[in-house]
């Protein structure tokens, strides 16, 4: 049962997509060519409230409305019914990437832009944060935003320091220098 609401809740988020005949952000310009495109494209994303013919949400409670108008009723109550990790952590690969595509996290947009001010930079987490505030939203719990940056950001601060603590020195390299060109 919980598997079909499941699949349920993807698929028609998915034909969603796919009936406005966007299942992936499209630009006819092809990728940024340089640091500076991708920059000045980015300013230009942040501004638009649709890309790809998709409306893009301006904060977690216009996220949580555009949401709830995609999903049925009988999706929405298994979404509510469910322990918060696990609907986050079994939903991700369907609606998680669904919110990364279509809202433009990749290459940045109004919504992306948005979570990026609160502190969270990664598109997974911006689309982790969105499913768990959703789930604590239609539970009536508070959303503790703040809280959830900063989980991130000690998760990433962690995973930092194990690949610092791992990382291997490639080579090692001395020379002598002449002290006297150091006075110079």
């Amino acid at each position: 049962m919980m598997f079909r609401i499941l699949n349920t809740l993807s698929f028609i988020l998915i034909l969603t997509a796919v009936s406005t005949g966007q299942t992936k952000e499209t630009s006819s310009d092809g990728p940024p060519s340089s640091a500076e495109d991708f920059e000045n494209r980015y300013k230009e994303r942040i501004k638009l409230s649709e890309i790809a013919g998709i409306y893009i949400p301006t904060d977690l409670e216009d996220a949580f409305v555009q949401l709830e108008k995609l999903a049925p009723a009988e999706s929405l109550q298994f979404y509510r019914d469910q322990k918060e990790d696990e609907v986050v952590r079994n939903l991700f690969p369907k609606l998680g990437r669904w919110i990364i595509l279509n809202w433009g996290f990749e290459g940045g947009s109004r919504m992306s832009h948005y979570l990026r001010n609160q502190g969270i930079y990664l598109p997974d987490d911006m689309s982790t944060v969105i499913m768990r505030s959703w789930h604590r939203h239609l539970n009536h719990l508070p959303i503790d935003l703040e809280g959830q940056v900063q989980v991130i950001q000690e998760r990433i601060a962690i995973e930092q320091a194990e690949r610092l603590q791992q990382a291997k020195v490639l080579q090692e390299t001395r020379r002598k220098v002449d002290p006297a060109s150091r006075k110079q």
